[in-house]
């Protein structure tokens, strides 16, 4: 199965605790893919996700390393512009996400 990732999704497995949030992205089954900006919204936010995570600055990159090394990321020039259109009226539009195909 593919799996398209945003930043909030990538945060938020870091951040938990809950493990059932982080197994996902190790599993082999899934393939996950994002853009390349998403490396500019997590180096952007890194000090905020060392204060709230609590870990030292070492460990959240060594988490950052491995959550990463999952995802293929995709530049952003290679993406339709429809699909972004698309994906901007998935996530403004209420109740839009149980109409989500892939």
């Amino acid at each position: 199965m593919k799996i398209i990732v945003d930043t909030t999704i990538r945060f938020s497995a870091l951040l938990s605790r809950n493990t059932k949030l982080k197994y996902p992205f190790f599993s082999e089954d899934l393939k996950f893919f994002s853009c390349n900006f998403l490396f500019v919204e997590i180096f952007k936010h890194k000090e905020k996700l060392i204060a709230i995570s609590k870990l030292s600055e070492k460990e959240i990159l060594t988490a950052l390393e491995k959550l990463l090394h999952r995802i293929n990321l995709i530049r952003e020039e290679l993406i339709p512009k429809a699909f972004f259109d698309k994906a901007y009226s998935l996530v403004t539009t209420p109740n839009s996400m149980s109409s989500l195909k892939v």
